[in-house]
């Protein structure tokens, strides 16, 4: 059997039986559901990088870390792997 007879009786039982097909509107708004998500985090992350940025808490925390590496001697342990 071809995968056009397939997809047309696979067609054919799910408006027989009302019964979603693989992919159709459940798979997709989940789908659109996981992509918005991913945007939405997206415009998150964009906007408190931005607000750091303008604050400049960015260059002080980088150097808060920069500093409590150095400490610790990870800067040292990294040189020597």
């Amino acid at each position: 059997m071809s995968e056009s007879e397939y997809k047309s009786k696979d067609a054919t039982y799910a408006e027989d039986t009302q019964v979603p097909q693989v992919g159709s509107t459940i798979g997709a708004t989940a789908e659109s559901q996981a992509l918005q998500r991913r945007r939405q985090e997206e415009q998150i992350r964009a906007t408190i990088n931005r607000k750091l940025e303008e604050s400049g808490e960015r260059e002080r925390i980088e150097e808060l870390l920069r500093t409590k590496l150095i400490e610790c001697g990870w800067r040292d342990e990294l040189k020597h792997f």
